[in-house]
């Protein structure tokens, strides 16, 4: 019996968490209202400052119920900006971060602990090829309405301190005084903005019923004029060449006019007179 119980109280305690887990809204950060910040000491005697311009991640959160608490963010290593362009690409380089080999950071979450939204978060940071379990005091505000119009908000600050040569990153110079060039301490500050998301985004879509497509009468479609080919253009050029030209009406040429016929003279006609030649002409009468 006393079995059976314990066996009752632990299930009542898997779904009671599964149920607190299904609960806790998730949130998408903010970049744009967002930072990650960190410093270091710069020749033991002064502090530079710089950050991570490109990252990325999700928070499920439940104020009532801290062991929802999930976290997962990605930081584009190559968007560190210290507000100097040598001194940033020194950090991408092999000295450093080594961009090209290891291009994102990442932290994931593993427990939150506390209460009335003062906690202490523990998960894994993974830098320059190497994971360690880091502890960050964090404070969470809200959730509440967004006022600017949209869905519920929360906002997330916390700040810790991180040994950067337990992540490989060694590279130092050393000076006669006993200085360093670059500490070895680095503190690191979040200040996040999330908003929750929408249902749309969180729900999985079900599979939409097939549309019945509608029937819809074809338009009568209007003849076209079909241009003739190139070969049907020469045939037809052919068949015009071919055919002889239409005859020209005949124009008829005026009737010849025939001569009038000679008129024979008649039989009677007067004879002319015979000439006498001359010299033979007689002689006129002597008086």
């Amino acid at each position: 019996m006393k079995r059976i119980f314990q066996l009752f109280v632990l299930g009542v305690s898997v779904l009671a968490a599964g149920q607190s887990y299904a609960a806790a809204d998730v949130y998408t950060i903010d970049d744009v209202h967002s930072s990650l910040g960190f410093s270091v000491k710069h020749l033991m005697v002064s502090t530079t400052h710089g950050a991570f311009k490109e990252y990325a991640g999700t928070i499920a959160y439940d104020p009532v119920d801290p062991t929802a608490f999930k976290a997962n963010v990605t930081i584009q290593a190559k968007s560190i900006d210290t507000d100097v362009q040598k001194r940033d690409d020194h950090l991408r380089g092999p000295d450093f971060f080594e961009v090209e080999k290891y291009p994102t950071i990442t932290f994931t979450s593993k427990t939150l602990t506390g209460k009335d939204g003062v906690y202490t978060l523990l998960g894994d940071l993974t830098m320059h090829g190497v994971t360690k379990e880091i502890s960050l005091p964090l404070t969470v505000t809200g959730p509440i309405k967004n006022p600017m119009g949209g869905d519920l908000i929360i906002g997330l600050e916390g700040q810790s301190t991180i040994n950067r040569q337990d992540f490989g990153i060694n590279w130092n110079k050393a000076f006669d005084n006993g200085g360093l060039a670059v500490g070895n301490d680095v503190t690191i500050r979040v200040a996040l903005e999330a908003h929750r998301k929408s249902e749309a985004e969180t729900a999985v879509p079900s599979a939409a019923p097939a549309a019945t497509p509608e029937v819809t009468e074809a338009p009568t479609a209007e003849p076209l004029a079909v241009e003739p080919s190139a070969s049907e253009s020469v045939s037809a050029s052919e068949t015009v060449a071919s055919e002889p030209p239409a005859s020209e009406p005949a124009v008829s040429e005026p009737a010849a006019v025939q001569p009038p016929t000679a008129v024979e003279p008649e039989a009677d006609a007067i004879e002319p007179e015979e000439s006498v030649p001359a010299g033979d002409e007689p002689a006129e009468a002597t008086q």
